[in-house]
């Protein structure tokens, strides 16, 4: 399949337009008149918009940031020895309530499959609807249905 594609796109590659067309094409463009410009060319909008970015960096950098404030450096290592004992602790904790979370969930999900009074399995229930299910009977089909899946089977 995949040779196929290669080999259909190869010889995609091959077309070209007529020798007629391209030149009369050619000519239609060429005569075309030139869109007259709004501006000078020694203005050009990249020097324009590289001169505007230049200048809201020079006031971001005059007016904003002598504001923002310093951050402060931690004190000593002792706190940060205590910080870091903390967040230990905190990740433990976490552990052990998600883990105590994991081991109800698991053990409601056995209490209910081990129970055998569950009316859905129960086998009088199971029983008394068998009688009312007909397993021959066959939904009438939609004949648009099968041409489509005989289709995509194909």
């Amino acid at each position: 399949m995949n040779q196929d594609i290669l080999e259909q796109l190869k010889s995609l590659k091959k077309i070209a337009p007529d020798a007629g067309f391209s030149a009369r094409t050619r000519r239609i463009i060429l005569a075309a008149p030139a869109a007259e410009r709004a501006w000078p060319a020694f203005f050009g909008w990249t020097k324009l918009a590289f001169g505007g970015l230049a200048v809201v960096a020079v006031l971001f950098v005059a007016i904003i940031l002598p504001g923002l404030p310093k951050t402060v450096p931690i004190a000593s290592a002792e706190a940060l020895s205590n910080e870091f004992n903390n967040l230990s602790v905190n990740i433990e904790l976490q552990q052990i309530t998600y883990n105590q979370n994991v081991n109800q969930t698991i053990s409601s999900a056995l209490t209910e499959i081990t129970n055998n009074k569950l009316n859905h399995l129960n086998p009088a229930v199971l029983q008394s609807e068998s009688s009312s299910v007909d397993p021959t009977a066959v939904p009438a089909s939609n004949p648009q249905i099968d041409a489509l899946l005989n289709q995509a089977a194909e």
